[in-house]
Formats: C-alpha cells, structure tokens, sequence
C-alpha cells in the first residue's frame, strides 16, 4: 500500500530551534503567560506612578526603579526572554549531539503513521497516539508521555500540509491540536 504522504529529512539546526522554541511555548500554561503579562503592567504602572507621585530620596527612587525594571522582565519573559535563552541553549544542544541524529522518513497511511530510521522503524495506528499538535512549523505526533515524533512543515508544500491535518483531524478527533501564532 502507498503511504498518503510521505518525507525524509534530517534535522538541522534550525529545526532543532524552532522545535525548542515551539516545545517552551507549547509547555508554558496560558494563565502563567497572562499572570507574567499582567503582573509586568502592574508593576511598571506602580513603578511609575511611585516615581512620579511617591518618591521623595534616592531609597524611593531605588524602590520604583526596581519595580520598573521587574515589571519590564515580566512583561517580556514569555514574549523576548524565553526564546531568547530557550535558543541559546538549543544551539548548545545541538552542537553537542548532532552526530547522533538519522535520517528520518514520516508516512502517513489511512491507519497509521510510520516512523523510519536507520535505527528503527515504528508503526503507530492512529487509535494508539496520545495526541498531534500542528504549530507554525511542525506537526508534532505524541506516541506516548514524553515520546514525540515531529515532522518539519517545510517538507511539504501547501496541500500537503492539508492532507496530513485533515487526515489527523478526522483520525484522531480532539487529540489534535492546532496551535498557530503567537
């Protein structure tokens, strides 16, 4: 039987970026990001209002200030910082252990995924997946608790991209998530 769709590829270190980064937005929980967000505006709205009404000696002013710059840092955690060393360390990672990647070839089947390595091959019945999530750059398969396989959306052109979600979405229902933008 011919697979649906099928594509090999390797993971670069761009790949391995952006799954990083994808993987941090996907773990963050939506109410801690609102909790940073407002957290910061609350702060630097204290901070300024303290520096304009409040402050008589420089200890004040060292008090909003730091109040200032903390609502800066919660404002910004999720949006600059989090990428930012969530980058930085994949970069580190994937210098450390690129070697140890294969090339992998994803197919789909009205059944079933296939995953093929050099050092495995996997067949996965769509009953048995924990869950698909579809990102800006990926389309992440969840095997099991903490057994991921992904497969980089620039392997395929547009209509493929529409196969494979639609196959996903009929198969596996409201195991599949779509999660696209920021």
């Amino acid at each position: 039987m011919e697979p649906i769709i099928s594509a090999s590829f390797l993971i670069t270190a761009e790949d391995y970026r952006s799954y990083c980064c994808e993987s941090a937005r996907l773990s963050a929980a939506k109410q801690s990001r609102v909790f940073f967000r407002i957290s910061g505006i609350v702060l630097l709205a204290v901070g300024v209002g303290g520096a304009v009404f409040l402050s008589h000696d420089v200890t004040n002013y060292l008090i909003w200030g730091f109040c200032l710059i903390a609502g800066l840092f919660f404002s910004l955690y999720y949006a600059v910082l989090e990428p930012f060393f969530v980058i930085r360390r994949a970069d580190c990672e994937y210098r450390r252990i690129y070697t140890k990647f294969s090339a992998q070839t994803v197919e789909f089947y009205p059944d079933e995924v296939r995953v093929s390595s050099a050092r495995c091959t996997g067949r996965y019945p769509y009953e048995i997946l924990y869950r698909a999530v579809q990102t800006d750059r990926f389309f992440l398969i969840f095997i099991g608790m903490g057994e991921l396989r992904v497969l980089p959306l620039r392997l395929l052109d547009p209509e493929q991209v529409h196969v494979v979600h639609a196959l996903l979405n009929a198969r596996l229902g409201d195991r599949f998530i779509v999660r696209t933008g920021k």
